[in-house]
């Protein structure tokens, strides 16, 4: 059996909110495949801008 092979995607997630603050997220994407098909799909991003949007979007 051979190990699978991977790929990595980054990416930035951008959006307005409701008060005109731009916001950006900067994440990425882990693939494994294995025989010519995606096995395995991780996604990171960072916590702390999600965390940050989340606030905003609560308080108004």
């Amino acid at each position: 059996m051979t190990p699978p092979s991977c790929a990595y995607q980054q990416h930035v997630v951008r959006g307005v909110l409701s008060s005109g603050e731009e916001i950006a997220v900067d994440a990425c994407l882990y693939f494994e495949i294995e025989n010519g098909r995606i096995t395995k799909v991780e996604e990171y991003f960072d916590p702390g801008a999600v965390t940050a949007i989340v606030t905003a979007l609560q308080s108004g």
